[in-house]
Order: structure tokens, then sequence, then C-alpha cells
């Protein structure tokens, strides 16, 4: 879906300088341009340079797209409510307006909205930056991974360490939840944490014999331990008991931030949830897949390559007329790589990969004015790894 339009004249500003207008604002202030008054959460925002349309000239309407001024634009920052972002020329406020916003798997999607300020940046030679209130709100976590809220379990048997990770966690975008029972962190966040934090000095039980119960009850999820008695055998331990890796103590903030960081991904979005007559099939079709996520990580924790390639069989031939058709893609390098009998780690490796996208999908939440591409994701852990641990994690 490209619009029909007037390009304005290229940019005069290179990609390095205007990266370091960025740094300086972000500076000077951490508001941006979306209001007065803050109106939800915002993001830092630094895809690759987007593009809006406006009216056409001499008028302050967009009514569609035919005749529409395309505009490159930097982007800042990002909320629910609206996007404050770099452009080479002045633009009127109340002019009506839309963005075309990119999320890192390649999801493209069009926000109608209106631009509430506009001021020159001093000093910058032609920079000025724009406010766009969005006439909707959107789902900010399909454009910019840190804006993803983690779920997260937290297993601590004492006041003193709940407390403590609390502080630390507080401001990082997660929701806590509190269990001292295996079957309270199971039942938390609807069966489906995104972390569970695990005390393994805890004197009053065997913590690494709580990860393999959270196991063998079916969390596919990471499992990751804190303990101020790491060793050389702890890899080992944490890894025979289904846990994923740990953090030694004494824990602080920034160690967090980058576990928490290594696990925030965009939704993988459905491609054609935005038909209506697709809609509801795709949410059928997420039910289903949460139920072959399941047989898979047991595969995957057997080693049973006869079930595993009857489930890559399945995506394969399923996710894509959902519109997951990167889901279809990986699972078709699974079924390759089994049929190839390629060695055990390389086809381990293969199945975290579907399950991790498996476990991101989700239909479109805005059907209007969509258009949905998707492309594999990348995934970086920031813990000290448990080789051959249970929980399925991509590479």
């Amino acid at each position: 879906m490209t619009p029909a339009s007037s390009p304005r004249p290229p940019q005069r500003i290179d990609a390095k300088r205007l990266g370091q207008w960025l740094d300086q604002l972000d500076r000077e202030s951490g508001e941006g341009l979306l209001g007065e008054k803050r109106r939800g959460d915002r993001f830092r925002y630094r895809a690759a340079a987007i593009t809006i349309e406006l009216p056409p000239s001499g008028s302050s309407t967009l009514r569609d797209s035919e005749g529409s001024q395309l505009v490159t634009a930097t982007p800042r920052n990002l909320s629910k409510f609206g996007i404050a972002l770099l452009v080479e020329y002045f633009v009127y406020p109340g002019t009506s307006c839309a963005v075309w916003l990119c999320g890192p798997h390649g999801h493209t999607e069009r926000i109608s909205g209106r631009v509430i300020r506009c001021r020159y940046i001093l000093g910058s030679g032609c920079l000025h930056e724009v406010g766009v209130r969005f006439a909707r709100p959107i789902d900010v976590s399909i454009f910019t991974h840190e804006a993803v809220r983690l779920k997260v379990v937290v297993m601590d048997s004492t006041s003193d360490g709940r407390r403590l990770l609390a502080g630390l966690l507080d401001g990082e975008h997660v929701e806590l939840h509190f269990a001292t029972t295996v079957s309270e962190a199971l039942e938390a966040f609807g069966g489906d944490p995104d972390l569970v934090l695990l005390e393994l000095d805890d004197v009053d039980r065997d913590a690494l014999a709580v990860a393999e119960h959270l196991r063998v009850d079916g969390y596919l999820g990471p499992i990751v331990g804190l303990t101020a008695q790491a060793g050389e055998q702890t890899p080992l331990r944490c890894a025979e008991a289904g846990v994923t890796g740990y953090l030694a103590k004494p824990i602080v903030a920034e160690d967090l931030r980058l576990l928490l960081g290594s696990l925030r991904a965009a939704p993988v979005v459905s491609t054609v949830a935005h038909d209506q007559a697709m809609a509801a099939l795709v949410d059928n079709y997420i039910v289903q897949l949460r139920g072959w996520v399941r047989e898979l990580a047991l595969a995957h924790d057997q080693d049973d390559h006869v079930a595993a390639a009857a489930l890559a069989q399945k995506l394969r031939g399923t996710a894509g007329s959902y519109g997951f058709g990167v889901i279809s893609e990986e699972a078709a390098f699974l079924e390759a790589a089994l049929a190839a009998e390629r060695p055990a780690e390389e086809i381990r490796a293969a199945i975290r990969s579907v399950l991790h996208l498996c476990r991101r999908a989700r239909p479109a939440p805005n059907p209007l004015d969509t258009l949905t591409t998707i492309r594999s994701p990348s995934f970086a852990p920031s813990i000290t790894a448990a080789d051959g641990a249970g929980p399925p994690r991509p590479n």
C-alpha cells in the first residue's frame, strides 16, 4: 500500500548529524512534544527514517492518500497516543496527517493523526521537532521492544529478598507477582509469565527441585536463578534442574536491566487479522498454537525428533495461512534440519527458534489502515547460560 504523492526534496542533514541532534534533545528534555501533559509512557523510538503523509499544498486536511505529500521524518520517541519526530520543514499545527510506523520485524502500520506542535531547533539550520497526536491509541510494543511489558514471577520466601527485587525492578516496565509455591507461580498471569526469578540460596526449600517441578508441570519460559554460591558446578546443576541460567549476587539493577532487555522482543503479528472474516480464525489458531508449543517443548527436552518433525510439518503447513508466514518459514527450516539428520545441537537451536516465534504470535491489535510484513527476529541473552537447560531459548 503506497500512497500517491508529491515528494519533498531529499534530506539535507546526514544520518550521523540527525543522531547527534536526537541525543542532544534527549539530554535536554525527556518529555518530547506529545502535548502539555504527559498522556502515557514514552519510549525511545529510533527506527530508520519514516514517512509522513501531509495534505496537498494549500490544504490542512488529509482526506486520502491521493495527491498527498510525502515527507521523510526521523522519529524520536513514541507513546500509545502520539509521536515526536524531526523533519526539515515547518508544518503548521492543526494539520492532519498520516504516519507510517515501522516495527523491528517489518510490521508497517499507517496511523492517522494531527500535528499539535512544531518548533525550530536552534542551531540546526533546518530541523523542526514535530509532535503528532494519533487519532486512535496504538500498541507501542509492536514498534519498539522497549515498550514490551514483561510479566515476572519472583520466588523468594524472604520478605527482605522480595522487597529488594521489587525495588530493583521498579521503573523497569514489568508486572511483578510474588509466589511461594509452584502452583502459585504457574497460575500467575494466566499461566504464561515471561520470566521466573528463583532464589537458589533459599534455606527453607530445595530451589532446584522447585525448578524441576515448574518444568514437569509445563512452564516453558526462562527460569533465572539468583545465588551467592556460584561455582564450577553451578551451570551443570542448573541445567539438570531446567534452570535457564543464573545471576551471581550481589544483584544490582543493571544486571536485571540487561536480563529484561534480552527477553524483550516485539510480538509476531498476524498479517491477516485486519480481515474481519479471518480475525476469529486467527484467535482460534493461536489457542491451538499454544498446545503445539507445549508438545514441541517436550520434544526438545526429550530429543524426540520424530515428534518434532510431525509438529514442524503441522506448523509449516498451517501458520502461513493464518498470517504467520515467518513461523512457517522457521518450521520448514526445522523440518529440513531433521530430515537431513543435522547435529543434535543444531536441531535443538532450530526448535528453540520456532518456539520463540510461536510464543510471541498474536493477532494485530489495530486492524485499520494496516499493511503488515514480518521477518525473523534476533535474540541476545544477557545471563550466564546453563548449557543444555530445559527451557527453550533461541540462539
